[in-house]
């Protein structure tokens, strides 16, 4: 068993295997992280520790059974040469990480569009300027903040939208951009920070005149301009792009038509149930949805994860800290306020993009203190943390509740109920995961898995 020791500007996923050995790493000045880094290396599971030896720490059976699943383990700290060999090991429960993985940040509620699933709040207090954007950038990256996503409302209403990506990730932060592409023009495809620290993902949303029923008259024409001007881009520089469809009422229909389109343009196509926010609230689909519907939405998910596995050799997992299912045996609940959270347009601090749309729990703001002492001593922030899944009385008699943990989310569960630990499931989900495992898919992904291994 061996785990390697490497500085960032060591690790190159091309290259040799990083300097260093031994199970057990503790010292230096080390980075906090526990994640996939799937822009800058695949192949490696990286972890990072304090040098007070008293924070989040992983055991050595973590550490064999990642071996097992084929990932290298690297430690990632600022000087390796000051790194100390000793044994340490994970704690049972984390209450949380020194400071997020990833911070949601919020550039503005305004929006070119008028969706009919919008979850964003209308009224606010304005935005902040750029000089304070790049400052709360600097401070997040201060704490030990590995990665943003910017979004809004539509992030490309602001002018400065390109200033303040390029600073993002000049000072050293991981960047992913949410938008829904109709702003794109060809100056702004080509004026992108380039791969593989800034990434982008676009809203589709149905097919033609479904996703313009969800989105506005003549968005969809708009989106494809957008997409072929980053097709052209990912071509010349590898700019990695992905669209995001949201299932609701109204467009279930056509998502294979647009899974169609994305597997012949190799597109990645992430596809999840509406939330019951915002406009959503009365959704047909996520209150009552019909069996057919909950088919297509199958035999859509059966195609995409056939694709990428019989493709890829395997399914390529994206970064942890997009993955809530990750930090579940850390904390035994959710990531918000503990792996992550969200900065509202007008520096207001949530302990995820959910709380801040529901509008309840804030942390405090970042123009008036820093960030490290909101996420350290928030009170609204512990009474988050302190739910664990164990609270979740109604989901130990649930028949899915094994396979369905991205539901006992506290956000989730106070839109649907006012209580913060109550079933956030919507009855489309509770349907679909009844399915998935009523088909034993879960059992036919690593089926498939290995038959695509020869194991």
């Amino acid at each position: 068993m061996q785990v390697f020791l490497a500085k960032e500007s060591e690790v190159n996923p091309n290259g040799p295997d990083p300097p260093g050995s031994g199970p057990f790493v503790l010292g230096g000045e080390l980075m906090l992280a526990l994640r996939y880094r799937a822009f800058r290396w695949e192949r490696y599971f990286a972890l990072g520790m304090k040098e007070d030896g008293r924070l989040e720490f992983i055991d050595t059976n973590e550490i064999k059974r990642l071996e097992q699943e084929g990932h290298k383990v690297l430690v990632w700290c600022k000087d390796p040469e000051k790194a100390v060999l000793k044994k340490v090991r994970l704690p049972h429960r984390l209450q949380k990480l020194t400071a997020p993985l990833f911070v949601v940040i919020s550039l503005t509620n305004r929006c070119n569009l008028q969706c009919k699933h919008c979850a964003q709040p209308k009224e606010f207090e304005g935005e902040l300027s750029t000089k304070e954007w790049k400052e709360i950038i600097s401070d997040l990256k201060k704490t030990g903040v590995f990665g943003v996503v910017i979004t809004g409302g539509e992030p490309l209403v602001r002018t400065d939208i390109l200033e303040i990506l390029h600073y993002a990730v000049d000072v050293g932060l991981e960047v992913h951009l949410k938008t829904n592409g109709t702003l794109i023009d060809r100056n702004f495809a080509r004026s992108t920070p380039d791969p593989p620290y800034f990434s982008l993902s676009l809203s589709l949303d149905g097919w033609e005149e479904t996703h313009d029923a969800v989105r506005g008259e003549g968005s969809f024409a708009r989106l494809m301009k957008a997409v072929e001007l980053l097709e052209a881009e990912r071509d010349k520089r590898g700019l990695n792009f992905a669209l995001n469809y949201t299932v609701m009422e109204g467009n279930v229909q056509s998502l294979n038509t647009a899974l169609d389109f994305c597997l012949s343009h190799n597109i990645k196509l992430f596809f999840e149930l509406a939330l019951p926010l915002g406009k959503m609230v009365q959704d047909r689909f996520l209150s009552a949805p019909e069996d057919e519907e909950i088919e297509i939405l199958l035999e859509a998910w059966k195609r995409r994860v056939f694709h990428f596995i019989t493709t890829t050799g395997r399914r390529k997992r994206g970064m942890l800290l997009w993955s809530s299912e990750a930090f579940h045996p850390l904390f035994g609940g959710c990531g918000a306020a503990r792996a992550l959270c969200a900065i509202a347009p007008n520096g207001n601090v949530y302990p995820c993009i959910d709380f801040y749309s529901l509008g309840i729990y804030k942390m405090g703001n970042v123009t008036r203190e820093a960030f490290a002492s909101i996420w350290n001593d928030s009170a609204a922030a512990d009474e988050v943390r302190r739910r664990t899944f164990d609270d979740f009385e109604e989901c130990k008699s649930c028949e899915i509740a094994d396979i369905c943990s991205n539901f006992k989310c506290p956000a989730l569960s106070y839109a649907l109920t006012g209580e913060l630990t109550r079933c956030g499931a919507t009855q489309a989900a509770k349907k679909l995961y009844t399915k998935v495992k009523e088909e034993d898919l879960i059992g036919w992904k690593k089926e498939l898995r290995r038959k695509v291994k020869g194991e």
